[in-house]
């Protein structure tokens, strides 16, 4: 009976016409908010013009970025549970075990998805500080000198 409900709660939301799921509204606005926090505290510290704390600080985003991705891809099984059929399962499983190993690909992937909250922000800064340094920096510059 549990793994009915599972199987439930997992399946794909029906969306009305000209409506956002509350779920999908959550994690965007979770993003944004994630984004601009991040990136306040990496240009604040930036801006404090010490060479030693901007690098200090910039490793530490970069290890973090990486340490979330890389704890993303392994938790998930590096998406090796995505879309998978029953058919393309071994056949000398029993039915029960292939159910149980798409739905622990499901529930892994639902499980994780807090942590794409914490990644895609990081990315968010990384492109901000590359647009700054390679477009709009020499851009502005030319603009005000």
């Amino acid at each position: 009976m549990k793994k009915k409900r599972e199987s439930q709660n997992l399946s794909v939301e029906k969306k009305t016409s000209g409506q956002i799921p509350a779920d999908t509204r959550r994690t965007a606005i979770s993003l944004v908010i994630n984004s601009i926090i991040l990136l306040v505290i990496y240009y604040s510290a930036m801006g404090l013009g010490n060479l030693t704390l901007q690098y200090t600080v910039m490793i530490i985003y970069m290890v973090c970025f990486g340490g979330f991705l890389i704890a993303y891809i392994i938790y998930n099984r590096a998406f090796s549970r995505k879309n998978i059929t029953p058919e393309m399962l071994p056949d000398t499983w029993t039915d029960e075990q292939k159910e149980e190993y798409i739905l622990d690909g499901k529930r892994r992937m639902k499980k994780s998805k807090w942590m794409l909250s914490v990644i895609c922000p990081f990315l968010v800064t990384f492109i901000a500080e590359a647009l700054y340094l390679f477009v709009w920096k020499g851009y502005l510059e030319q603009l005000f000198i």
